[in-house]
């Protein structure tokens, strides 16, 4: 496969759009529909490192591979909370109100957080174990892959639950994400009927659980409540929306060419990384000022959309006038993913 995938790129567009609604503090029934949105983009990383593995013969060099994606990860997660502590800084000391917690600015910049930057951390580590997951996912037929995920799941509901340590938590908590990447890589090989079996017992599962949260609480209980870490109520939801959307990504191409913004969600999916970044610091400068949420989502991620695009034309720039190419590829490494 040479061309990129567009539909890889407009459902990813999606997921980020999830997320930027997400922090805009939308309505409950909103904020319960998009919590799809951090599992689907992480089963679109299995699905792209599955077709990456196939172009290249599936082999790598791990130290190479690792280093690589720290560079594409981490760098620019350093590169954004320095632009986010400015920010902070002019804001706050013009005001006269300036409170940094210099304990959690450490914690941001190693990833140990439950703030903005806690998926990077996830996105790191499946990245690190990517390669195992891969080789497991293609060497395992669909029937032992499925006992496996839902062994994995279940037992994740006693393991998630073991310590109140902070390491434990921030590498257990990426167990579920990583069984959702591994379920990328192998959808290729799965056809329609067996997605829709996926999708629909997810469905069941999640069904099931709202139920038993309504009976024992008396109201219905977001997905949300097992987050963090994402246990079955969350990732049974979180599945059964990614499978449907993966297996009617055709369609979901086709209505945007009609309404003639594939291209503005090409180029959203395939720049989450810095709109997601940028978004932040857009909420920072103006979240307190706009009560409406989605007068707010509008502006953020409009705003955030622009300042990546000019991001993309700045460094484009920049590559015109420097032939080296090894600066070349880590400009685009860090500022245009």
């Amino acid at each position: 496969m040479t061309n990129r995938d567009n539909s890889i790129d407009i459902l990813r567009s999606i997921a980020l759009i999830g997320m930027i609604i997400s922090h805009c503090e939308p309505h409950w029934i909103i904020m319960q529909f998009r919590e799809f949105d951090v599992s689907l983009i992480v089963f679109l990383s299995g699905v792209s490192y599955m077709l990456s593995a196939k172009r290249y013969g599936g082999e790598v060099q791990y130290l190479p591979y690792c280093w690589k994606r720290f560079k594409r990860l981490v760098f620019p997660t350093w590169v954004f909370l320095l632009i986010y502590y400015a920010v902070l800084y002019t804001g706050t000391s013009i005001t006269g109100n300036l409170n940094v917690k210099w304990v959690e600015i450490l914690h941001n910049f190693t990833l140990t957080t439950g703030w903005y930057v806690w998926i990077i951390r996830v996105f790191l580590i499946i990245a690190l174990v990517a390669p195992f997951l891969y080789k497991l996912s293609i060497r395992t037929s669909n029937r032992y892959f499925w006992w496996l995920f839902t062994g994995v799941l279940i037992a994740y509901e006693f393991v998630a639950k073991l310590s109140r340590c902070d390491a434990y938590y921030y590498l257990t908590m990426c167990i579920p994400y990583m069984m959702i990447f591994s379920y990328g890589a192998i959808s290729d090989r799965m056809s329609k009927r067996n997605l829709l079996i996926v999708a629909i017992v997810s469905f069941v599962i999640f069904v099931l659980a709202a139920i038993y949260y309504y009976v024992v609480t008396g109201a219905f209980q977001p997905t949300q409540i097992r987050k963090y870490p994402p246990q079955l109520y969350y990732t049974s939801y979180a599945i059964a929306v990614t499978t449907i959307l993966w297996m009617y990504r055709k369609g979901i191409t086709q209505l945007c060419d009609s309404l003639r913004i594939s291209n503005l969600f090409s180029f959203i999916g395939s720049h989450t990384l810095w709109i997601y970044f940028w978004h932040v610091i857009v909420l920072l400068v103006i979240g307190a000022r706009i009560s409406n949420p989605v007068l707010l989502f509008v502006t953020v991620f409009l705003i955030a959309v622009i300042i990546d695009y000019l991001q993309v034309r700045i460094i484009e720039f920049i590559f015109s006038k420097v032939n080296n190419e090894k600066v070349k590829n880590n400009l685009s490494i860090i500022f245009l993913g």
